[in-house]
């Protein structure tokens, strides 16, 4: 069943069973299939209002006499998942939502319960559906940017392991926020303009200060994607500096043995004319001349410090 709404001196549900004058402003949340009894009479508005409904993407079609648009709202509790996805239509006397969801009454739910008068037009309405969906937006940048410094530590500490997966999540929830908030900026910004004159003066000024407020968020996304860039190649550089510490080390195990190497194939030659040899202390001897030359080349190592 839809969901309808009223404007008094602010947003009011009320049952959709009851009758309304048609004058009279609503707004609906209506489901796709529901479209077609809504009276909408320009073919190709009705026509991009189904295909923006589904469509995941932020954006708005300006007409001579409405609004068409679509919204898609990544969840912040998990980026990487499918994003809420919904349309809208507006014109003067209304303000229609199409979602196969909750999210849109979800929405209009909290606005009706904040009990506090909005001018009653429809436009304002839709205005502050779109601050609603940004409306902790600042602080939940600034929790995605703690964390990036917590990962940031746990790089240069080098003591709990970071993945190149885990990276590159990072980088993937950062590029959607910031083309979602790039996207609202972009959409918010043709309203303010408003070609066709439909919208009253202050509701433009409206849909221009959202514009800036997004312009804000998408500058602290872009921000945070530089961070993660930089994270990245801090990632890289301690995966480097890891490979080159195990190069090191095997070079100095290589090194350590070349010498022993050396005394082995010596004598591994069995020539007859190799007295010592036949010398009962040879052996003994030569074991002693090796541990000799490996402690020297370990306390040399750690001169260097390469050990």
């Amino acid at each position: 069943m839809p969901a309808l709404y009223r404007l008094t001196d602010r947003l009011e549900a009320i049952d959709p069973e009851e009758e309304i004058d048609s004058a009279e402003p609503v707004v609906e949340v209506l489901k796709t299939d529901e479209l077609d009894s809504i009276g909408i009479s320009d073919i190709d508005a009705l026509e991009s209002l189904k295909s923006l409904a589904a469509s995941q993407s932020t954006y708005v079609d300006v007409f001579p006499d409405c609004m068409i648009g679509s919204l898609s709202i990544p969840d912040k509790a998990d980026l990487l998942k499918a994003p809420a996805c919904f349309g809208f239509y507006l014109d003067t006397t209304r303000l229609i939502f199409v979602d196969n969801g909750d999210v849109c009454e979800s929405i209009l739910d909290g606005i009706a319960s904040m009990h506090r008068t909005i001018s009653p037009t429809l436009a304002r309405v839709l205005y502050e559906f779109l601050k609603f969906t940004v409306k902790d937006d600042a602080v939940y940048l600034a929790d995605v940017e703690e964390k990036l410094g917590d990962t940031e530590e746990t790089i240069l500490d080098r003591k709990r392991h970071v993945t190149n997966n885990h990276m590159l999540q990072i980088r993937r929830k950062i590029l959607r926020l910031d083309s979602y908030y790039q996207q609202l900026s972009d959409m918010s910004s043709v309203m303010s303009d408003d070609e066709h004159r439909m919208l009253a003066k202050e509701e433009r000024r409206l849909f221009h200060l959202f514009s800036e407020q997004c312009d804000r968020l998408m500058d602290r996304a872009q921000s945070l994607k530089d961070y993660s860039l930089q994270l990245r190649e801090l990632f890289q550089m301690q995966i480097d500096t890891q490979q080159n510490e195990i190069m090191q080390w095997f070079t100095v195990i290589t090194t350590i043995f070349v010498p022993l190497t050396l005394i082995t194939s010596w004598y591994g030659m069995n020539f007859e004319a190799m007295p010592e040899l036949a010398w009962p202390f040879s052996y003994p001897i030569v074991i002693i001349v090796c541990i000799v030359l490996v402690i020297i080349e370990i306390r040399f190592f750690k001169r260097k410090k390469w050990l």
